[in-house]
């Protein structure tokens, strides 16, 4: 009735947008989703207790926190790793612009490439990080799980950008959507496991260093995931190359090669999901079979 008796059109489009947007932020089981840009609002029934949602635009975000979706990781583990990460970044700008002293010799030293790997001059010579002063064979391993998480980032990028268009490109080449549907399954399944890969790096960060049967067990379990997970994308990528130049596609579709293809690839986008659901199961349940000595 209000928006019937409004002066304007544009009055009354904009009490029917605050009017959604009223409908919308009251409701206990309905959020606006927090990726830029997006106007959709996503429900929640709340009958788990995976808090992971996706919207239409295809973000997905933690329920609870509005985060970024973290599964296997909690809101609080999830709160400390970006506080972490913020600190660390701000920080850095500040620690490159200074000399700072050797560790161990005291010593100015200067840094004057862009390494981190310091080391000092003789007769010291010892081995340090710049940015944390720490000595460089316990800080290496720490600096590779940096890396590897880069690159779980790099590659989930990579997941949504480029690689979910060559799967609409076959979808358009005369071959049912079917006939492909085991290749999207695989990049969907592709696209989670860097997802929760990338989480599991805050996971271990925060495994206190006494508890050795935890922290080996989490890299079992972590390292079990992830080879997994390079086999199927190493399949998933390389392998289908073959078939992409083929001037032919439907024909080949239903080669034995393609047939040979198809099938390695379902197989192992189960085994990798199988992998994955009982890493996150473990971390979820905080390594609870760990037996302790």
């Amino acid at each position: 009735m209000i928006a019937t008796l409004a002066a304007s059109e544009h009055d009354r489009r904009k009490y029917c947008y605050y009017l959604r947007r009223s409908y919308i932020e009251a409701r206990k089981d309905t959020k606006w989703c927090p990726a830029p840009g997006c106007e959709h609002a996503v429900s929640y029934d709340g009958g788990n207790e995976n808090y992971d949602v996706s919207c239409l635009c295809k973000y997905a975000f933690c329920w609870n926190c509005t985060e970024e979706a973290h599964r296997p990781v909690d809101c609080e583990t999830v709160k400390q790793w970006i506080l972490k990460n913020s600190a660390e970044s701000e920080n850095t700008n500040w620690i490159l612009a200074n000399s700072k002293p050797c560790p161990k010799c005291l010593r100015p030293i200067e840094k004057n490439n862009g390494c981190m790997h310091m080391t000092c001059t003789k007769p010291c010579e010892f081995h340090f990080c710049w940015l944390c002063l720490g000595a460089w064979s316990d800080h290496s391993q720490k600096t590779e799980q940096s890396i590897l998480e880069a690159k779980a980032l790099e590659d989930l990028h990579q997941m949504q950008t480029v690689n979910m268009d060559k799967v609409k490109e076959l979808q358009g080449i005369g071959v049912g959507d079917g006939e492909f549907e085991f290749l999207l399954n695989a990049w969907k399944q592709i696209v989670e496991c860097r997802r929760v890969l990338r989480w599991t790096y805050a996971y271990g960060y925060y495994i206190p260093d006494h508890d050795t049967a935890k922290k080996q067990f989490f890299e079992y379990l972590q390292g079990q995931a992830e080879s997994g997970l390079e086999k199927l994308h190493h399949c998933a990528e390389t392998e289908l190359l073959p078939f992409l130049d083929e001037d032919c596609p439907k024909q080949y579709s239903l080669s034995h090669a393609f047939i040979h293809f198809k099938t390695k690839l379902a197989a192992l986008t189960e085994v990798t999901k199988i992998y994955f659901d009982n890493l996150v199961r473990a971390l979820e349940n905080d390594l609870s079979d760990v037996e302790f000595q």
